[in-house]
């Protein structure tokens, strides 16, 4: 069985396969969930747990993050095994981002997968959320003076002190660096992480995006 969570509002994406997660750890008591992450992908090691038969249940879950949108060998791979994970008796969920029209054909071309978006219908828009996305074009310049760095901290503690939640902040921050530095794909990658450890409780998102935007 497969399932496959994408689209631009990450924190759905995250919070609805974790529910799916849960609901399948209760009904699998003994499955073991497996998380990949492009970065440290290893064929061997997902082939080996693939084939473990656990002491009491040998259908476990497994997850992978952001393939798609990896480089192309780690792509193509997750692109080639779609078939192939459907028909197993385990069950694996891809995690992805916006995906390429090119990708998302592609998968809706294979039967039985169970394919959900997860769209944020706020569109950032420049009138609407100017200061924020001026800061974001100066986070964006590659070469930052420390005139440019005390205004980013400046910046982040205004809006930490005026309510803003760092998701919709990271938001901006995303959707600006898909939009116009997509080539980017190692500051992207950090960005992500910094979502995800934050989301994940190794630490304040703030924190992260502050660290990330002065770097």
């Amino acid at each position: 069985m497969l399932y496959i969570f994408y689209g631009n509002d990450i924190k759905k994406v995250l919070s609805t396969s974790q529910k799916l997660i849960e609901g399948l750890k209760a009904k699998r008591e003994f499955a073991q969930v497996f998380y990949f992450y492009p970065e440290n992908f290893n064929k061997e090691n997902l082939e080996t747990q693939q084939s473990m038969q656990g002491l009491f249940f040998d259908k476990h879950i497994f997850v992978f993050k952001n393939f798609i949108e990896a480089k192309k060998d780690i792509r193509d791979y997750v692109l080639n095994k779609l078939e192939s994970f459907i028909s197993s008796n385990h069950l694996y969920i891809v995690l992805e981002n916006e995906i390429e029209d090119k990708y998302l054909d592609k998968i809706k071309n294979i039967k039985d997968i169970h394919l959900k978006e997860c769209k944020n219908k706020s569109v950032f828009k420049e009138e609407v959320s100017g200061k924020l996305f001026n800061l974001a074009a100066l986070i964006m310049k590659t070469n930052k003076s420390i005139q440019d760095k005390v205004s980013i901290i400046n910046q982040i503690s205004d809006m930490k002190k005026n309510g803003t939640a760092p998701e919709e902040f990271f938001g901006i921050l995303w959707w600006r660096y898909k939009k116009y530095a997509s080539h980017d794909k190692k500051n992207i990658s950090k960005l992500l992480d910094v979502y995800h450890n934050g989301h994940g409780g190794e630490e304040e998102m703030w924190i992260g995006l502050e660290r990330w935007a002065i770097r």
